[in-house]
C-alpha cells in the first residue's frame, strides 16, 4: 500500500512536470514565422528545418523555405527542391497544388537556365584558356625559331672566318 501510495504521489510530481517542459505544438515553425518577420533569416530558416525534422506543418515549412530562397535569388534548386518536397506533403485535393506546381515549374526553368547559362560561360573559359596556351606556345616557338636563326647566323659567320 505505501509502495503504490509513493508511486502515485511521485507520478503526479512528475507528470506535470514533463508536460509544463514540452514546447508546444508547432513551437518551431511559430518561431520561424516570427524570425522571418523580425528579418532574423538564420534563426528563421533553422526554425523550419528543425519543424521538418520534428514533423510539424512539414508542407508550411518547406513553402516558407522556399519563399525564402526564391526570394534571396541565387539558390535556385533549394527553392526548387523545398517547393517539390511541399508538393509531396500537399494533399492531392488541396487548391494550393496548382500554385505550388507552378512554383516547381518556375524554378525549374531558372534552375535549367541557371544550368545552361553556366555551361555556357564554362565553354567560353575553356576555349580562352585554350587560346591563351595557344598564343603562349606560339610565342616559345617564335623565340626558338629566332633563337636559332641568330645561332645560324653566328655559324655561318664561323664558317666564312674559317676560310
Amino acid at each position: 500500500m505505501m509502495k503504490r501510495t509513493i508511486a502515485i504521489l511521485l507520478a503526479c510530481s512528475v507528470l506535470p512536470l514533463f508536460y509544463g517542459c514540452r514546447r508546444p505544438a508547432e513551437a518551431d515553425y511559430r518561431r520561424g514565422l516570427e524570425c522571418m518577420q523580425k528579418e532574423e533569416t538564420e534563426e528563421a530558416v533553422k526554425a523550419f528545418e528543425e519543424s521538418i525534422r520534428k514533423a510539424e506543418r512539414v508542407r508550411d515549412s518547406h513553402m516558407q523555405l522556399a519563399f525564402y530562397y526564391e526570394r534571396i535569388g541565387g539558390h535556385d534548386l533549394l527553392a526548387l527542391w523545398h517547393y517539390e518536397q511541399a508538393m509531396k506533403h500537399t494533399p492531392k485535393d488541396a487548391k494550393e497544388l496548382p500554385d505550388i506546381r507552378a512554383a516547381v515549374e518556375r524554378n525549374a526553368d531558372a534552375v535549367l537556365a541557371h544550368l545552361q547559362t553556366e555551361g555556357r560561360q564554362e565553354d567560353q573559359e575553356a576555349l580562352q584558356l585554350k587560346v591563351t596556351l595557344l598564343e603562349e606556345h606560339a610565342m616559345r616557338q617564335k623565340k626558338w625559331i629566332e633563337e636559332l636563326q641568330r645561332e645560324n647566323t653566328e655559324y655561318r659567320k664561323m664558317l666564312r672566318d674559317m676560310k
